[in-house]
Parts: structure tokens; sequence; C-alpha cells
């Protein structure tokens, strides 16, 4: 059996080779994701999350136009550009020991780095806003239009 197996591998170099990568960054992607590990919180659960928690922390990682034409009540606009500088880092760290959600467009725009950076701060308890601000929107939940709550 082995003898037939690497026969065909010889004979069909270039498929084997391909198929043998192919088959590593699937590996490789799925373990990557099985380890980021993130909470995902409906409209919903954000809601009662919003209405029953004291202290939470809603960070909207959109761009400022986009957030300057609605937003979660209560949420701060920081982009992933601004994330790493010393004033929200400090800001982020008074946050630790309680909720923080991220809101990003939608699902396709979930910036993996961005929660990576926000746990190496020190926040775990991480949740981003399933279907992003696209699904909070299609809910008819209410949003915020001006920069004042």
């Amino acid at each position: 059996m082995l003898d037939i197996i690497l026969k065909f591998f010889y004979d069909h170099m270039f498929l084997s080779v391909s198929w043998c990568i192919s088959l590593l960054l699937m590996l490789f992607f799925v373990v990557k994701d099985m380890f980021f590990n993130v909470k995902f919180i409906t409209a919903l659960e954000l809601i009662s999350f919003i209405n029953t928690k004291k202290t939470i922390l809603i960070i909207d990682a959109r761009d400022s136009k986009k957030f300057s034409s609605g937003r979660i009540i209560n949420s701060i606009n920081i982009s992933y550009d601004h994330v790493k500088s010393d004033f929200y880092v400090k800001k982020l760290k008074e946050y630790i020991n309680f909720p923080v959600i991220l809101v990003f467009e939608n699902n396709s725009e979930i910036n993996k780095n961005y929660v990576y950076f926000i746990r190496s701060i020190g926040c775990q308890d991480i949740y981003v806003l399933k279907h992003g601000m696209v699904g909070w929107l299609s809910n008819d939940n209410p949003v915020v239009l001006s920069t004042d709550d």
C-alpha cells in the first residue's frame, strides 16, 4: 500500500505537493481560529448587558464617520489606528475587570489583531457584537446620532 502511495506521489509530484501545502495551511488556520477564542454577543444580549451590568465598556471600532452616523448608546469610538495610544491604553486598563464589547461593521470585518491587543492589555472578558453594527441596525435597535448620550 505504501508503495502505491509513494509511486502516486512520485508520478504526480506537483499535485501531491500542492495538496500537502493546502492541508498544512488549512490545519494552520483551523488551529489559529481555535485559539482566537472570542465570545460573540447578540444584539439582545448586549441590550441586556446595557440594562443590567453596572460597568461595561462598548468600543465601536468603526471609523469616525460611520460612528458619527449612528452608534450604540454609551459606546466610545476607538479605531485600530488609535487603540495603541497611551491615552486609550490607560483608559482600557480601567476596565480590565469588566466586560468589554467590541463593535465592528459586520462579522467579516472583525480585526483579530484588535481583539488580541485588547486581551494583551489585560482585559479577559471580551465580546464581539455578532453581525456587528449592520446586525444591530437590521434589528431596528436604537442608535445615537450625535456624539452626546
